[in-house]
């Protein structure tokens, strides 16, 4: 008779450790789960900032923007000939 009490409480101290198991397994694969989400956006971010890089490392080259101008914008080098002297009268 005395050993029906600590039988029921050693029982549910074990109920309640299966649950409480349980309930922290859960919450290590949710934030697993978080932390391989942010891991995947912090990836495609360091990507887009070594591409935005290299566009910005392009752009500041004399001779790209020399090929962008040609290319994209149809303009050629000017002449001699085309440059106006204009006189400064005040």
């Amino acid at each position: 008779m005395r050993h029906i009490p600590f039988v029921t409480f050693f029982i549910g101290i074990h109920i309640i450790g299966i649950f409480l198991q349980v309930y922290l397994h859960t919450r290590v694969v949710h934030y697993s789960f978080l932390l391989q989400k942010q891991e995947k956006e912090y990836m495609q971010l360091s990507q887009q900032k070594q591409q935005l890089t290299n566009k910005l490392y392009a752009l500041n080259n004399k001779d790209e923007i020399g090929k962008y101008a040609a290319s994209h914008l149809q303009m050629k080098p000017l002449t001699l000939a085309q440059i106006r002297h204009t006189s400064h009268d005040h």
